[in-house]
This record gives structure tokens, C-alpha cells and sequence, in this order.
């Protein structure tokens, strides 16, 4: 039965309640985001990997990769553009680039070749009608991988920083953060986080990835009142104290949180939830009392042995180092010329 091999399954409910409520929140309205990143791939396969320079193609991806990073650190939303589908898809309004149903502040070329012309073209369209453009890193010099007057005027008139590791000092002249989570006065790049619009307010979730410590944050966000905190675990609403500065579309929220290691938050903004409770007082010990042990301790039911790790060998041949079962599984099976298993199989364990 699935009990025997999965202890576990009675309570997993707790998991799949957590995922769906943030399934579902997560999905609602339509994400924040001001930063449109054109991805470079087109200068490495274009120019880099044909060409077999593999330095330069690492150097593109490296700097892509450090860039998406740090405006994630920073606290700046961000979605990739494809050049082909900016091509059909993207259009210069009064607010910036639209793409289906977003419109971008600010354009950013990563470490990059070439661009298309309708790239550039689009590019300094957004330039010419007020908007931001930011060079980081290498900057292209070919248009459609040919050299070409308009990528050097594009990038005359554009903001141009050389190392991605300035861009945040680059960026933050130009575009306000809509989010703001600092720990110390100083933004907390462990914490990554998502703002969502709905029609009646705003979602705004937030995850640490560190593993180690956990961290009391300040948040500083666009928005309205109330801060209401859905726990996606237990489905309770909990009221959470803000002040609020400004008014109308430049009113923003601050509030206080603690996320644990790992820890996330969904949160809603000038949402009204009637079910909200107040938040439970801080707790306060009155009395320590040791415990004093050895104790006893009973199973409430026969535990199992998971065989997650093993060694294995071949006729006389010596034993291999400690391996995952199913890493072994794979290489005896390549041993005796066996097909390996495939996820739609049955469990490693089935005979």
C-alpha cells in the first residue's frame, strides 16, 4: 500500500493546502514589473557559438546571469524580452515598451554583440519619447550581426554602465523601486519578491533564501492600506500595523516583518478583508523550567529503513563508493546493457 512506502502521506495535505492557496493567490491580476531585460541570446548563438568563441559566450551568459540576479537582490521586477517576439509583439506608449499586457519603464541590454534593427529601432523610439535605456556591461557594435551607424548612436544616447556589478547605482537614478525591503537601512538581497495588481488592490509575496539566519525587514512599497498577511498554510488573515505616506498614485506603505530561514510572506495591500484578526501580542516568557531527561521514547507506529545510499560491486570486482540507490540502479542496469527506468515507471522498490 502507499502508507508502507509513505509514511508521510497522511499529513501531506498540510504541503498541497500551502501550494495551492499560493497557487492560486500568485495567479490572480497581473505582475508589477518595470524592468525589460533583452536577451542576449542572439549574440550567442549569432556571434559567439558559431563562431566558436567560447570565452566571449561564456562572458555574455556569465554577465546575464549576474545582471537578473542582481536586479532580483535589488528589488526591481523584471521579465526577459525574445528580440523575435519584441519584433511583433512590442510597441512604444507614453509609459514605456509594451508587451502583451505589461508596459516597461526601463530597457536594459545585458552584455551583448548585436542586436536586431527592429531592436534598435524600438529602442530609439523609447529614447526619443522620454524613456530609459541602460547599456550594461559589453555593448553591442553590430546590427543584425553587421556593423551599423545605429547601434553607436543608440548607445551614445542611451545610460551605459560597463561592469554589471553597477548597475543597481546606474538604474536607481531613473527608476523608483516599487518594493523595498531593506534590513539596517541597507536592501536585504537575500529576500526576492513578486507585487501583483488586482483590481481591488495589490499581492505582494516575498521569499528569503537564506537558509542559515532568519531577518526582521522593513518594507517600503506603493501602495495603500490595510497590510493584511495571508498565512498560506493555515489560511488565516492576520492584520499587520503600516503608515502610510503620500497620497493617491504616489501613496506608499511601510511595515515591519520577520520571515524566518527560508521564509515567505503573501501579503495583500488596500485590500479590505473583513475576516482580518488582529495580530496576537508578542509573546512573553514568564518562567524557564528545565527539563531534566534521559526520556522515553515509543514509536506510534513500526518505523520504516529507507535505503537511500549503498554500495554495490560486480562479481569480484571492489565495492563502489557510498552511491544514491538510484544512481546505482542506473549504472548496473548500463552494466548489463538494461534500458533505464523512466519517471512514467513503476517506484524503484516495485518488483
Amino acid at each position: 500500500s502507499i502508507f508502507s512506502h509513505s509514511p508521510w502521506w497522511p499529513y501531506y495535505g498540510v504541503v498541497e493546502d500551502y501550494f495551492g492557496r499560493l497557487s492560486l493567490a500568485l495567479t490572480q491580476g497581473k505582475p508589477v514589473r518595470d524592468v525589460l531585460v533583452i536577451h542576449n541570446v542572439e549574440s550567442g548563438w549569432g556571434a559567439c557559438f558559431r563562431a566558436g568563441k567560447q570565452e566571449l559566450l561564456t562572458e555574455l551568459d556569465d554577465g546575464l546571469a549576474k545582471l537578473t540576479r542582481t536586479l532580483s537582490d535589488q528589488h526591481y521586477d523584471w521579465d526577459f524580452a525574445d528580440e523575435s517576439l519584441l519584433a511583433s509583439h512590442g510597441q512604444v506608449n507614453t509609459k514605456g515598451i509594451k508587451v502583451g499586457r505589461l508596459t516597461y519603464k526601463l530597457a536594459i541590454v545585458p552584455p551583448s554583440v548585436t542586436l536586431r534593427k527592429t531592436t534598435v529601432d524600438l529602442l530609439a523610439e523609447l529614447l526619443a519619447r522620454g524613456g530609459s535605456v541602460l547599456f550594461v556591461g559589453r555593448r553591442p557594435t553590430l546590427v543584425d550581426s553587421e556593423p551599423g551607424e545605429a547601434i553607436d548612436k543608440l548607445v551614445a544616447a542611451a545610460r551605459c554602465c560597463d561592469d554589471v556589478g553597477a548597475a543597481t547605482a546606474a538604474i536607481e537614478p531613473v527608476l523608483a523601486r516599487r518594493v523595498s525591503i531593506t534590513q539596517d537601512g541597507r536592501q536585504q538581497t537575500c529576500i526576492w519578491s513578486m507585487l501583483r495588481k488586482l483590481d481591488h488592490g495589490q499581492l505582494l509575496f516575498v521569499q528569503s533564501h537564506d537558509r542559515a539566519a532568519g531577518h526582521r525587514l522593513h518594507l517600503d512599497v506603493a501602495g495603500h492600506e490595510p497590510v493584511v498577511l495571508w498565512d498560506a498554510r493555515t489560511g488565516e488573515r492576520t492584520r499587520v500595523e503600516s503608515a502610510v505616506a503620500g497620497k493617491g498614485g504616489g501613496a506608499r506603505v511601510s511595515f515591519d516583518l520577520d520571515l524566518p530561514p527560508t521564509g515567505s510572506a503573501l501579503l495583500s495591500l488596500g485590500m479590505d478583508v473583513p475576516e482580518a484578526v488582529e495580530p496576537a501580542p508578542a509573546p512573553v516568557v514568564t518562567a524557564k523550567t528545565a527539563l531534566p531527561g534521559p526520556f522515553e521514547i515509543q514509536p506510534a507506529e513500526p518505523n520504516t529503513m529507507p535505503l537511500d545510499y549503498c554500495r554495490y560491486s560486480f562479481a569480484d570486482e571492489p565495492f563502489s563508493d557510498d552511491v544514491p540507490v538510484l544512481k546505482a540502479d542506473a549504472e548496473i542496469r548500463a552494466r548489463f546493457g538494461l534500458a533505464p527506468r523512466i519517471g512514467r515507471e513503476q517506484q524503484p522498490w516495485c518488483l
